[in-house]
């Protein structure tokens, strides 16, 4: 049984149930993982959940690390007057980690149910949120309608009040989008945040959130991806790894760099992980 924290049901039963097609897995590379890049969950154990993604980092010396990849999903929003938030799955963090806003970010103000348009990378798609009561019921529909276009391919969609959030999902990108009608008319260009939201004291593993030193730099709405900064996404682990005085600190693993991924099985997914890893694709149908 898994013991970490769930906001989906995660798994730890391995590969049958983190890949679609078993057959396409391919683990041509290894990584040394060690529990010091962990924080322990309620029941008082270290656990690397299946299907969590492997990073390249650095240790405090300067030498090269693998580490689970110390990214998450906002899941309890973070306010400038609060050091405390939660993330879907904290215990990726550890003291000391230094958080931002992962991807080039921009937000679009919905000004109303009509219909309207979304201009971005040559395309224009025009869409009426028909059942929204306000702009912002207009804004879930809208997300929810453009993360099923082409336009997903590019970018990240997501609400939060009367505001469309759009996300890249690749990193090293920003472009320019351009709304009309319900969507208003004030263009959006894509910026990195380079604001630090924080340093970690800790992880509360009684309330599970994570407790910066200070209060959050920046207020996070629930659905944003945080994290550390790594050098490369290096792969993904299928199985789950529970560390104990018996396993020791550390472990060797086989790490996965191609196959078709349950998504609502993965402790974390981001569009931005295909930019590392191009031939792993993560969905719940195929």
């Amino acid at each position: 049984m898994a013991h970490f924290t769930r906001t989906r049901e995660y798994s730890n039963s391995g590969i049958n149930d983190i890949l679609h097609v078993p057959h396409g897995y391919r683990t041509a590379r290894s990584a040394q993982i060690d529990s010091k890049w962990l924080s322990m969950n309620p029941f008082n154990l270290i656990e690397l959940p299946a299907g969590m993604f492997i990073a390249k980092t650095k240790d405090a010396d300067g030498n090269l690390a693998f580490r689970p990849l110390p990214h998450a999903r906002v899941s309890v929003a973070a306010t400038t007057s609060s050091p405390r938030f939660k993330v879907e799955m904290p215990y990726m963090f550890v003291p000391g980690d230094v958080l931002t806003i992962i991807a080039p970010v921009a937000s679009i103000t919905v000004a109303s149910t009509a219909v309207g348009t979304l201009t971005a990378m040559g395309q224009t798609f025009s869409y009426t949120p028909t059942g929204a009561a306000s702009p912002t019921e207009a804004a879930v529909k809208w997300a929810t309608y453009l993360n099923s276009t082409s336009l997903a391919i590019n970018y990240s969609f997501l609400s939060s009040a009367a505001t469309l959030i759009v996300f890249e999902n690749d990193l090293s990108k920003v472009s320019t989008l351009t709304p009309t009608g319900g969507l208003g008319t004030t263009a959006a260009t894509t910026a990195k945040i380079t604001t630090v939201i924080g340093t970690i004291a800790q992880i509360d593993k009684t309330t599970e959130e994570v407790v910066l030193t200070s209060n959050a730099a920046v207020a996070l709405p629930i659905g944003y991806a945080v994290g550390v900064m790594v050098d490369d996404i290096y792969g993904f682990y299928v199985d789950a790894i529970t560390f104990t005085t018996f396993t020791g600190n550390t472990k060797e693993i086989a790490v996965g760099h191609q196959g078709q991924l349950k998504k609502s099985r993965l402790p974390f997914w981001d569009n931005y992980i295909k930019t590392y890893l191009p031939l792993v694709d993560a969905q719940d149908k195929y």
